[in-house]
């Protein structure tokens, strides 16, 4: 009979058990936890529109911007800068700036000029370059 009351009154066995599960259950939600929030992170921005962008000389010795394909890029998000600084350009036709439309005078054609056209995110504060191009 002492066996039988050594099982009955013993409960160490179920403690390391207990601890075992315990951790287990830790971090299995830690890891949740994780997970959630590097995936999380980016939830509230956009995606930056992808578009094949070409600038050419036009006959007013001034840079043109051609939307060559790819996503429409709303206007009003659009960041022009001349050498690193902002330009503000308002030639848009309209709100989208679409294939097949034409920004026309971006910049003066002036040799070593750079042009920069950036995405601003306006869910955030991330900006994206769409394109870059320098006057030879």
């Amino acid at each position: 009979m002492k066996l039988l009351e050594l099982f009955q009154t013993d409960e160490r066995a179920v403690s390391p058990v207990l601890g075992v599960a315990l951790l287990i259950a830790m971090t299995v939600i830690l890891a949740g936890v994780v997970g959630f929030v590097a995936l999380g992170v980016n939830a509230g921005s956009s995606d930056a529109p992808q578009a094949s962008l070409e600038f050419k000389e036009n006959d007013t010795s001034n840079i043109d911007m051609y939307h060559q394909g790819g996503d429409n890029i709303e206007t009003s998000n659009v960041v022009v800068k001349v050498n690193g600084t902002d330009a503000t350009y308002t030639g848009w036709s309209s709100d989208k700036f679409t294939t097949g439309d034409v920004a026309q005078d971006v910049a003066a054609a002036n040799a070593d000029t750079r042009i920069t056209i950036s995405w601003e995110d306006p869910s955030s504060d991330r900006v994206v370059q769409l394109a870059e191009y320098t006057v030879e």
